[in-house]
């Protein structure tokens, strides 16, 4: 299943996220789990496939809040992770297009675009890493799979740069192709407000 395949609005998410974001402020867990669903069902699913891939970080933010506190906090991690991942739902360049609508300087677009593009060749490469050592185990597994993943995303980057290069890519050229949003966008983006309304209220 590809990531950017969720047919979202980039307008319409990047601000629903900037809301789901801003809901968190209080750390609370009923908005940490609204917001958490919020983002399964709008990205279809594929944010529960892209927190598995998160089970290492929260395991670790789990062992460490035991020795200094703060593990009522990880409700609002696993929601930070889906509203990220809910941000990958969108196709690079649309989000690169929405950013140009909002003025945002064509190259600053460009990069977003570019390192969300490379996150989504990394969860690629991350899931054939994995297979690839799935005969390990335990510590020495983890090991292995960050040294691998560190060289092949170094090895990617040069070559989206020197591809980038090759064509003549300019970086400062405006492009804003954007389509009208449809009832889902609206729904996302109403379920947003109400979120956002909910934990000031309750603030």
């Amino acid at each position: 299943m590809s990531w950017s395949n969720s047919n979202l609005e980039a307008r319409i998410t990047l601000i629903s996220v900037l809301l789901l974001c801003s809901s968190l402020h209080s750390f609370r867990v009923d908005v940490s789990l609204i917001v958490t669903v919020i983002a399964v069902v709008f990205s279809r699913g594929r944010v529960l496939i892209g927190l598995k891939f998160f089970i290492p970080l929260i395991t670790l933010f789990i062992f460490w809040s035991f020795l200094l506190g703060g593990i009522d906090k990880l409700p609002t991690l696993i929601a930070l992770i889906a509203i990220g991942l809910l941000v990958m739902c969108i196709k690079p360049e649309d989000i690169a297009y929405a950013l140009m609508y909002f003025k945002i300087p064509p190259r600053i677009a460009y990069s977003i675009c570019i390192a969300i593009r490379l996150l989504h060749i990394s969860l690629i490469d991350l899931r054939n890493i994995s297979a690839v050592l799935s005969i390990e185990s335990g510590l020495s597994k983890y090991v292995k799979l960050l040294k691998a993943l560190t060289s092949v995303l170094i090895l990617r980057s040069y070559s989206i740069a020197e591809s980038l290069y090759s064509r003549g890519f300019n970086l400062d050229r405006k492009v804003v192709l954007v389509r009208k949003p449809k009832l889902f966008d609206w729904l996302l983006l109403v379920s947003s407000i109400a979120v956002f309304i909910y934990s000031l209220k309750q603030a």
